[in-house]
């Protein structure tokens, strides 16, 4: 944004809030998973589906929680993120 506002603390706290519901989200699915018993991981079960995309999103870096922790950290003590995609 161009307001003349720093809103650098501002995307770093949505990108760490992000990440952690991501987290979470990928506890409860796993959670749900257990509960299900083995007949979840059969190609036609729609749960081994929706298990598979929580995992492979809640990998990646810009989902990630102790990347988007350490980075949120970074800029609540005034140093720089780290990285340009804030």
């Amino acid at each position: 944004m161009t307001d003349g506002i720093d809103d650098l603390p501002l995307r770093a706290r949505i990108r760490g809030d992000v990440a952690w519901t991501f987290r979470l989200s990928r506890e409860l699915v796993e959670t749900v998973q257990w509960g299900s018993g083995a007949s979840a991981i059969h190609l036609h079960d729609p749960m081994q589906r929706i298990v598979r995309d929580i995992q492979a999103l809640s990998v990646h870096a810009s989902l990630l929680f102790t990347t988007n922790a350490e980075l949120h950290g970074r800029v609540l003590c005034g140093l720089p993120p780290g990285t340009p995609k804030v």
